[in-house]
């Protein structure tokens, strides 16, 4: 008796670690099938894209074409320039830009520092610099631009931007005579 009890203890034991085991296997198998491995987003595999759209429109803004520099943006996208009040919507940023066309421009450059994001969105840390073709600097600051993936293109959603040149010191006040 006791022998069969100790051979019937053992069987269910063993059912009992069949049943563990098997569950834990279909436990792995169930998240394969309903969560496969996906690669990680790597910002830096767009930089390249990022830096030919930053081309273009750098090239863009020497020429003054209102129309390149418009087209790299969203068509809700938003420039909130230093001083000035937030411009959002494609029209608005064609007066925006047909403004600083007539500037002139004999060089803008800009230069990524980071980006980091997913793939639908990324955040640029850039570099600017606006020369007037001598050597001499008109400004110099940082941007940061939120870039939003519009089909199979990358396009600015918000552009800001701001100088590192100080402003200069206001104006002595009126002398009263």
């Amino acid at each position: 008796m006791l022998r069969k009890n100790l051979l019937l203890l053992y069987l269910l034991l063993l059912a009992t670690l069949v049943i563990i085991i098997g569950c834990d296997k279909m436990k792995d198998k169930a998240k394969e099938d309903i969560a496969p491995e996906v690669a990680a987003f790597n910002p830096e595999s767009v930089r390249p894209a990022i830096e030919e759209k930053n081309a273009v429109f750098a090239k863009a803004m020497v020429s003054g074409d209102t129309t390149a520099l418009v087209s790299h943006y969203t068509d809700d996208g938003r420039i909130l320039p230093p001083n000035g009040e937030a411009v959002v919507g494609k029209s608005e940023i064609a007066k925006l830009f047909s403004g600083y066309a007539k500037m002139k421009m004999a060089e803008f450059k800009v230069e990524t520092v980071l980006l980091y994001g997913n793939e639908d969105n990324l955040i640029e840390e850039g570099k600017f610099f606006i020369g007037d073709g001598k050597g001499n600097t008109i400004d110099k600051g940082k941007y940061i631009c939120i870039w939003r993936k519009v089909g199979e293109e990358w396009k600015c959603y918000t552009d800001i931007w701001n100088s590192n040149i100080p402003l200069p010191p206001p104006p002595p006040p009126a002398v009263k005579k």
